[in-house]
């Protein structure tokens, strides 16, 4: 995934090492039934297309955690996802996230804290993810002809962005276990989610566009 990431960074002035590391984070390493099922690689909270499933999930309130239900969007497969993803961050309520107002990956993993996700230690899960596994090589711009990035999907968002009455939640990732899970058909649009994973392997992110 990282020639992708790369080019949706240069393109959406992200930073590519933020993005994996929280389809990383947000999937539990391609573990949980959200990301298997339902190709949501990001948390992210609401419907997409009237689609969405209905699972428990872990949130932390005033530095407690507490398990309460939320729905999640469910898509058609991956590429969807980064789309979705990327309109997600478009928001002026995000703007923090982009390069142009964050010096480093650190200043945007900060930034997320708190409204990406409710952890209050979603940045140092995230930068521990990027230092790790040396995601910064990815924030490097795109050489021209690089064989690297020839060749790759081209990520196109086609959402709308949400009116003003928009309800904006903060949730956690789900828990691995989704007993009973359902599926919903409202149209809803729950853009912020966020993540309490455990480091693994990056499965998912190998098998994106492979």
């Amino acid at each position: 995934m990282g020639p992708l990431a790369q080019k949706i960074g240069q393109e959406h002035d992200l930073y590519a090492s933020v993005l994996i590391a929280q389809a990383a984070l947000e999937s539990n390493w391609g573990t949980s039934e959200l990301s298997r099922i339902h190709h949501n690689l990001f948390g992210i909270k609401g419907t997409w297309h009237g689609r969405g499933v209905s699972m428990t999930t872990q949130e932390c309130f005033n530095g407690h955690p507490s398990i309460v239900a939320g729905i999640f969007k469910s898509y058609m497969d991956e590429k969807a996802s980064l789309n979705d993803y990327v309109a997600v961050l478009d928001q002026p309520m995000y703007a923090g996230v982009h390069r142009k107002n964050a010096g480093n990956y650190r200043i945007a993993t900060s930034f997320l804290k708190g409204r990406y996700a409710t952890d209050p230690m979603y940045d140092q899960k995230l930068n521990q993810i990027i230092a790790g596994y040396r995601l910064t090589q990815f924030d490097r711009p795109i050489i021209p002809n690089d064989r690297s990035s020839a060749g790759k999907s081209e990520i196109v968002s086609h959402h709308r962005r949400p009116h003003s009455g928009s309800t904006l939640v903060e949730s956690t990732m789900p828990h691995s276990a989704h007993r009973g899970s359902k599926k919903v058909n409202h149209h809803t649009w729950l853009p912020v989610a966020g993540g309490i994973g455990s480091v693994g392997v990056l499965e998912v992110l190998r098998r994106l566009y492979g």
